[in-house]
């Protein structure tokens, strides 16, 4: 009997931001952990509202960066993140969402801790946003 975990190509999978064909002419999918960090970049990057057919698509992120430079904003930003991540992004469980303040050049940092469900692994991405 043949190994089932061999036999799948991925439980994730996704189409990259850049094609590039491959060695067979094909473009190459995104699997797993990539698709998902993927789909984070995407839902995270997208402003809320920007596309006509799915308006609730997306962050209102944003929209802080013109509120004043302090903690309460931040908490906002972090609180913003964990529910457009909870309602558009299933296959993750988020585990800490922190928000620091970089005074010295005026942007947030931020770290995002989450659990991809069917793989029972956890990840992280960290970006920053710039105050306008």
């Amino acid at each position: 009997m043949a190994n089932r975990s061999q036999d799948r190509v991925g439980i994730y999978s996704d189409l990259p931001f850049v094609m590039k064909l491959n060695a067979n002419g094909d473009v190459p999918l995104t699997s797993e952990a990539d698709s998902v960090k993927q789909s984070l970049f995407n839902i995270l990057h997208t402003k809320k509202g920007s596309r006509p057919l799915n308006p609730s698509f997306g962050c209102l992120i944003e929209s802080y960066l013109f509120e004043p430079f302090d903690e309460v904003t931040g908490k906002s930003i972090g609180d913003s993140i964990n529910f457009a991540l909870a309602r558009l992004e299933p296959r993750i469980e988020i585990r800490r969402i922190n928000v620091s303040l970089d005074m010295d050049n005026q942007l947030y940092k931020i770290d995002i801790i989450y659990l991809m469900r069917n793989l029972q692994q956890r990840d992280s991405i960290t970006f920053t946003l710039q105050k306008i």
